[in-house]
């Protein structure tokens, strides 16, 4: 017996693991995200990404971005021709076929324009659709049609049409390699076959009124009949299974459509949610709505159901538009009525703790305690904490738990009666005073001490049930260990965290040690411990790993690891990092940072460090302003889409040019433009993702932007040539850079190349014709000049020959002076003073002493006159005077010169 209950106990442990992982999340778009109709009749998503939603009152298109309406208007020709929209498709051509109530028509997203189909100068109704390689087939009135999109005719599949002439063809599934079959609303299922160009009444299917039909992976039919839910045929015909709410295989009998993924088939009820048939078990389970609980179906009447080529499933309900559903590992439970068990009593939560028989304690802010009891997902409050506000829980004993109160003080809680019993700190006074100074004062419980983190630290023996009171070192300021939390404890010591240091406590010799410590501007916020014992420290601006065993801290850098808020490690060596409204993990080993967002289950939260040791389940438990954020430690986080960045669409000055962007990425912009704006989409798995884009503009003007936008100005740009890039963050922190567009940026008229051309031809012209000019003038100027010049050279040796022979003749003469020369040569003193001077760069006395120095050179050098005389003869007036002037200018004295040269004696 005991042997039993172990094992039972054992499997109990078991169950919370697989309850978190078969839950499904839901996002919706509805009314309140702008959808036109709160029923949604059919879903497609295009080739780029875009999905498109048809309503019972217009078409509706969800780009990751921006939900955008289409509707009919009586004075646009290219509107849809009508607001209810009974099916959507994509063509092999790109367009969008649309059927309306007032027949179908081929949509162009780029250019926002629709062209109705005609079928014999009228207007085509069609109630369901089947794509081919080649043609598109409509379920029309009467039969089947092939639509061709080559010659965008209709015709019909069979040559002879029979049955009920008003039936209306609502499904069509491929039977075999060369049979279609196809349900009506009252005239039963019909088998077409291509080969014989016939259709013929489904023999086994002896039902009229079908609602749908749905062939699955093994070939077997299931037929919808209104009211009387589901048959299951074998594909030979013979009837195999019945499916209704009187068997207990069903929740509702009404079943609108059917969808296969992963041997599980999706059956949509008219009231009674979401039927999962699993095809290996044959067993059926159900996702219905549930009152209070956010997880659960938005709608249990679901019209129509829809997978993509990534294998996501998208329902539209009767009531509460779209919504895509996601099995994930997270949820986000957030505040309920009290009482009730789908939620905590209050919203924020402050402190967690967890038993050794994993029932999480909850922590919250004036809600008192909750639990969490992980086998059923459910909560329960307990009336005795109620408007408490718990900051730190402990485990007192087997039976007994210990909590901080906000402002209140310690109390003793009895797990089987719930009941509240006061623990006095040290005394009455010292608690009172303790509690009233607005710390948050928080709890480490050992074997046999209960530590009390306040003003002072307390440490309370269990076994002697007396208070110590441990001793500051001198070196740590008490200020820092206001709000100090225990973050970890081994054998010898306990790990607290304050919000300037890391410090640790000897359990044996109460020690208090400093192990790490931040600036006076900046402040720690949380901690935690990963496998290999290193801790991980946050703080307002960074992440740090400290390492107890070589005493050495390192910081991590990252863009995102800013004003963290929370950390917590989990037995797969990765940290949880809480940031205002975002939840990272990053996975140690890889260095590799995952962005979690609502398609992983996680909601918007201020998240707060409530720290807690690794949990008996090794799931994640992180609580936050807006409630209890539960992770499954079977969690793992890769991309089986990889994201890639798409080009979307691209405005110029408010008009959309999509379409003039040509098959290799190029755009040619206008010189004159106000702003070129462009918008990108992201080929994922999961279109709900958020991403962090890096976009790249290269060129004359290069720029970087970083934001979390999907759409981007980039103004106006400078005549040039741009390529625009761009990535985003995925799981493996950033996808590969995608091309999106190579722009030209045509210049003005003057900067066209042919303008250029024809300029520099025009400007090479007129340079050869003035160079031309310019060479006759300047060859007219150099005659000119040459023959002036010529003039003036005759004209200065007529004048210095003149001059010379004046000089020469009168040069015995002691009156040879300016005035002389003046009357002999019949000029002014001005005149023969500048023409003398720009002749031979001298004035009238030095040129007539170079003559007479030079006459005194030959006198010294050919007669035997003395210096005396020949002074005399060269009519200087003094010796003296003629020594100094030939000195001055033959640089030795007449003598000198004579001798040196040898003269006469």
């Amino acid at each position: 017996m005991k042997r039993t209950i172990i094992i039972l106990y054992i499997l109990l442990l078991c169950l919370p693991l697989n309850a978190i992982q078969d839950t499904h999340s839901f996002i919706p778009l509805s009314l309140s995200e702008g959808l036109t109709h709160s029923r949604v009749q059919c879903i497609f998503r295009d080739h780029s990404g875009v999905l498109w939603i048809g309503t019972k009152n217009g078409l509706n298109s969800w780009d990751q971005s921006e939900l955008k309406s289409f509707l009919h208007d009586p004075s646009n020709l290219k509107s849809i021709p009508n607001n209810y929209i009974k099916f959507i498709v994509e063509g092999s051509d790109n367009k969008l076929y649309i059927s309306t109530n007032n027949g179908i028509c081929a949509f162009i997203p780029t250019q926002n324009e629709c062209n109705q189909i005609l079928y014999e100068g009228k207007t085509f109704d069609a109630w369901s659709c089947l794509r081919t390689d080649s043609v598109l087939l409509f379920g029309g009135r009467k039969t089947i049609y092939s639509y061709s999109y080559k010659n965008k005719s209709i015709h019909p599949l069979v040559d002879e049409i029979k049955g009920d002439m008003n039936k209306c063809v609502n499904h069509i599934s491929i039977w075999d390699n060369h049979r279609y079959i196809a349900s009506t609303q009252h005239d039963g299922v019909w088998i077409f076959d291509i080969e014989k160009k016939a259709m013929t009444r489904c023999s086994f299917v002896k039902e009229r009124n079908i609602t749908n039909i749905f062939v699955d992976s093994n070939g077997c039919l299931y037929v919808s009949i209104y009211g009387k839910g589901v048959i299951r045929y074998k594909h030979d015909g013979t009837f195999d299974k019945h499916f209704s709410t009187k068997n207990g295989t069903l929740t509702n009998d009404v079943v609108l459509d059917f969808v296969e993924k992963d041997n599980i088939i999706w059956i949509g009820t008219d009231g009674g949610g979401i039927n999962l048939l699993n095809l290996q078990t044959d067993k059926v389970t159900s996702i219905k709505h549930i009152p209070n609980d956010l997880h659960s179906l938005p709608n249990n009447s679901i019209y129509c159901l829809y997978k993509d080529d990534k294998g996501n499933i998208f329902g539209g309900s009767i009531y509460s538009g779209l919504f895509l559903a996601i099995g994930n590992y997270i949820k986000t439970y957030k505040n309920t009525q009290y009482s009730q068990p789908e939620g905590l009593s209050e919203l924020t939560v402050t402190a967690l703790h967890e038993d050794s028989d994993t029932l999480l304690w909850i922590g919250t802010d004036g809600g008192g305690l909750n639990t969490y009891h992980q086998h059923t997902g459910k909560f329960q409050h307990f009336s005795s904490t109620n408007e408490k506000k718990i900051v730190s829980i402990a485990s007192y004993s087997s039976k007994e738990l210990i909590i901080s109160c906000f402002n209140d003080g310690l109390y003793l809680f009895d797990k089987r009666t719930a009941q509240l019993t006061p623990f006095p700190l040290m005394d009455n006074s010292t608690s009172k005073e303790e509690f009233s100074k607005g710390d948050l004062i928080n709890l480490y419980v050992s074997s046999d001490e209960i530590y009390i983190f306040a003003f002072n630290i307390y440490v309370y023996n269990l076994h002697t049930k007396r208070f110590t009171v441990l001793s500051v070192p001198q070196h740590i300021k008490r200020e820092q260990f206001m709000n100090a939390q225990p973050v970890y404890a081994d054998n010898k010591y306990i790990y607290i965290l304050s919000y300037k240091n890391l410090l640790r406590i000897g359990k044996a010799n109460k020690n208090i040690q400093s192990l790490f410590s931040v600036s006076d501007n900046e402040s720690l916020t949380s901690a935690c411990v990963d496998c290999q014992g290193d801790f991980w420290i946050g703080s307002d601006y960074s992440l740090y790993c400290y390492s107890p065993q070589s005493n050495q801290t390192k910081k991590i850098q990252n863009a995102f690891f800013h004003n963290i808020q929370s950390l917590t490690s989990d037995n797969k060596n990765r940290i949880w990092i809480g940031l205002n409204n975002m939840l990272l993990s990053y996975n140690i080993s890889e260095k590799r940072i995952v962005m979690l967002d609502e398609t992983d289950g996680v909601k918007p939260n201020g998240y707060i460090f409530t720290p807690m040791p690794m949990s008996v389940s090794n799931n994640i438990y992180i609580g936050g302003t807006q409630g209890l954020t539960i992770i499954n430690k079977d969690i793992e986080m890769s991309d089986k889409f990889p994201p890639t960045v798409n080009l979307l669409n691209v405005s110029l000055d408010g008009r959309d040019i999509t379409n003039k962007v040509t098959h290799d990425k190029k755009l040619i912009v206008p010189y004159k433009h106000s702003s070129i704006n462009f918008k990108v989409i992201v080929d994922e798995d999961i279109p709900f993702h958020k991403h962090l884009f890096n976009y790249t503009l290269e060129g004359d003007t290069p720029r970087k932007i970083q934001s979390y936008s999907r759409k981007i100005e980039l103004g106006i740009l400078r005549p040039g040539d741009y390529t625009l890039l761009a990535n985003c963050s995925s799981n493996e922190n950033w996808s590969k850079t995608s091309t999106l567009l190579y722009i030209h940026v045509e210049g003005p008229i003057w900067q066209r190349s042919w303008f250029i051309t024809l300029c520099v031809i025009l400007f090479i012209s007129i340079c050869i014709g003035v160079i031309r000019l310019m060479q006759k003038q300047m060859n007219r100027k150099l005659k000119l000049a040459i023959a002036k010049n010529k003039r003036e050279q005759e004209d200065q040796l007529r004048f210095i020959t003149r001059l010379n022979d004046i000089i020469d003749n009168n040069i015995d003469k002691p009156d040879l002076d300016n005035l002389f020369l003046q009357k002999e040569m019949s000029m002014g003193r001005t005149s023969l003073y500048n023409k003398l001077k720009q002749t031979t760069g001298m004035g009238t006395s030095e040129y007539i002493n170079l003559r007479r120095i030079k006459k005194a050179e030959d006198l010294l050098l050919n007669t035997n006159l003395s210096v005396s005389e020949i002074s005399d003869r060269l009519g200087f007036t003094y010796q003296r005077y003629f020594s100094t002037i030939f000195k001055k200018v033959k640089g030795v004295s007449p003598s000198q010169f004579r001798n040196n040269n040898g003269g006469n004696d």
